[in-house]
This record gives C-alpha cells, structure tokens and sequence, in this order.
C-alpha cells in the first residue's frame, strides 16, 4: 500500500501535529511501508521534522515549492491568535481564499505520486487545498481530527469551512473515544478512534521511590490555553510547605516571559528552571528521566502528545479533565482535576510529592497503559486496517 502523510507545513517543535505526521511515518516506514510526506507550504531545509524523516529513510515533499502566497499563509497562522475577533476573521478568509489558489496543483501532484491513501492532519486552509485535490484527483482521503472543534475560539473558522469538505473524505478519525463521538455528533459523519502513537523508549521503571525530593515537570507551549501560571501559582503553594520540591518547564510561546518574570518576583526562579523548547527524541528522554511527576493544566486540550510521552517514560501524571486527557489516562497512573482549579492542582501536587510509593506505582501503571493503547506495537495494526477500509481493501 502506498501511504501519503500530508499537512498544510511544518509548524515548528510547539507543533503536536507535526509529532505525530512524524511517528506515523517512520514507524510505518519500519514497518516496510511505502510511506511518503507531503506538505503544501516549503519548510526550512534544517527543520527537525524533516531532518528526523530524512533520516528515517521518508521521502518528503513540498507541493507549492517556496511562494508569496505561501509566506502570506505562514504570516497568517502568526499573527491570527493576536488579533480581535472581527479583523481576525477576515484574515482567515482572506487565507481560505488564497488557499484555494492551490487546488489544482494538489491535484497534478497528487496525481503524479498516485498514493492508494492520503492521510490529512489538521484542519488550516492548506488542508482544505488538499483535500479539494484529492478529491479531484480521484484518490481517497483519511483526514485525522488531532483535536477538537471547541478547543479554541479563533480556530472556529476553520472548523466551519472544514464542514464544506468532510463530504469529500473517505473515512474521518479522531484521537480518542469521547472525542470521536464529538466529531460525529459536529460533523453528522461516522468517526473512528485513532490514538497518537509515540515512539518507544528503552526503560526500566523504579521499583523504588528515589531518594530526593519530588521534581515535577511541564513540557508544552507556553499559552494560556496551557495553564503554565497556573502551573506556577500551585507550585507555589506546594514550595511553601516542600523547600525540596523544584519544578522543570519545558517550551516557549507567548506567557513564557510572563511565567519567567512571576517566578523571578515570587522567588520560586530558586526551584524552578526553564529550559526552552526541546528537540528531538533524546533531548525528550532527557528530559523526562529527569521529573518524578508530569503536569500538564490545560483548560482545553484534544489529546495532548507530552502526556503520552510521559507515559512512555513511566512518569506518573496530573492534568486536567479536558478534551481527550479522561479517555488517554486511567484513575491508576494520574490525578485529574477541574481546569482552572489551582487548590485543586496543588492539593494533587501535594499528594504525590508526599507520598513515593504511590508515585511508582503510577509511573508502573502509566508504563503500561502506554504499551497497551499508544506504543507502535498497538497503533500500527489500527492504522493499517483504517487504511484499508478508506480504500475498500478490507471486507
């Protein structure tokens, strides 16, 4: 089966969807798939997803090559979270319009390369090109929900112009179960479950609490939609009565030089370090190995890739009861609390940093959840049946 992995760019390191495109690939790529990659707008010739793909053997391509059209489109997805509703929607019009500029050169690429599937991500003006092309071209399209039509207010757009062209996709997917069940019930089209896949680390949890004091980490874009100050105000209240405690905050975005800045006015900077944006496996790995417990406060998430990740290092993990995180993680390997809720998130930082056992015990349980839903063993098969339904090749 020739399999074509397709997005509208590369969007950088803060990107779970360009995680995922890259782990779908090479994992079927090592699984002796003839596997390829596609993305509308050019991508840097050093960007880590590419090289990581080029590494793996994935051949991938840019369909518009460099372009005005495609440096407007990038300016687009910038500047779009930083204006007020009503220029703000226009501009993604104006972006849906320039999009479509691309249809019939999706088509002859598409066309050209003749994959048995075309597998889209996320829904931007790009991927509403490249669907349209497909489509034309006559080649059936999976198009993969990685999170959900309410998770942010000025993504709503696109969501609505994606309505025009979910008629056109052969099969439709979502994360996780609750979240294919709001897909459906948004779309009113039939939505299968399938779950992030995350690369396999060679690991051996603690049998042992380890003889320090708790570290918690944080790994995710600092927005507010990520819940890093609220993140800081429970680490301070779990500081004021643990001294041992530290915080480890990984990413960057737009609150993280208002994170920084309350941490350096609050005095936590002494227990809490920022470490920007990580890269790549090993930098992930290290990361990882180096918290006892992994936060993440979202108040409005899909499903995120860092739990997983944190999963499959055996860290046991708090978050919130957002999204797609109640169907990803069980009651045995993380605490979950109300988005927003600070006491509530330092009551359950609080809980684990006093209390070791449990806490490997979680990471044991969160192990395996992981090999058992999201490692490659578990994923693949789902991926390569969903493949051969969408092309009438399964009975």
């Amino acid at each position: 089966m020739r399999i074509l992995l397709c997005k509208g760019r590369f969007a950088g390191p803060i990107s779970g969807s360009d995680e995922t495109l890259v782990v779908y690939a090479t994992q079927l790529k090592a699984a002796g798939h003839d596997v390829g990659v596609a993305v509308l707008y050019a991508f840097a010739s050093d960007d880590p997803h590419y090289a990581r793909l080029r590494e793996a053997g994935v051949r991938v391509e840019c369909i518009a090559q460099k372009s005005l059209l495609g440096r407007m489109m990038q300016f687009v997805k910038k500047r779009v979270p930083h204006l007020p509703a009503g220029p703000r929607r226009m501009l993604q019009q104006a972006a849906h319009g320039v999009s479509m500029n691309y249809v019939q050169k999706c088509r002859k690429f598409f066309e050209r390369r003749a994959p048995d599937v075309i597998h889209l991500m996320t829904p931007d003006p790009a991927v509403m090109a490249m669907i349209r092309g497909a489509h034309q071209a006559g080649i059936p399209v999976l198009y993969h929900e990685l999170g959900t039509p309410d998770f942010l207010p000025e993504l709503a757009i696109y969501y609505e112009q994606l309505r025009e062209v979910v008629p056109l996709c052969a099969g439709l997917a979502a994360l996780s179960p609750s979240l294919a069940l709001g897909f459906s019930k948004t779309f009113e089209a039939s939505t299968y479950v399938l779950p992030l896949m995350v690369d396999d680390v060679p690991m051996t949890v603690e049998t042992h609490a380890r003889p320090r004091d708790v570290t918690f980490g944080f790994a995710a874009r600092m927005e507010y939609g990520k819940g890093p100050l609220s993140l800081l105000l429970a680490f301070a209240q779990v500081r004021s009565r643990i001294g041992g405690a530290s915080l480890k905050m990984a990413g960057d975005g737009p609150q993280y030089p208002e994170a920084l800045a309350y941490a350096r006015a609050t005095g936590l900077d002494g227990g809490c370090s920022f470490s920007g944006t990580y890269f790549g496996p090993a930098q992930r790995t290290a990361f990882m190995r180096g918290i006892d417990v992994f936060v993440l406060p979202s108040l409005a998430e899909g499903t995120p890739n860092c739990i997983i990740e944190a999963m499959a290092h055996g860290v046991p993990v708090i978050a919130t009861s957002v999204g797609g995180i109640p169907d990803t993680v069980s009651p045995e390997m993380a605490i979950l609390v109300a988005p927003g809720d600070v006491a509530a998130l330092a009551g359950a930082m609080m809980e684990l940093a006093e209390n070791p056992e449990r806490r490997v015990a979680m990471g044991r349980a969160a192990r395996e959840r992981y090999e058992a839903l999201f490692s490659p063993v578990a994923v693949l098969p789902l991926l390569i049946d969903r493949y051969r339904r969408v092309t009438g090749e399964a009975s």
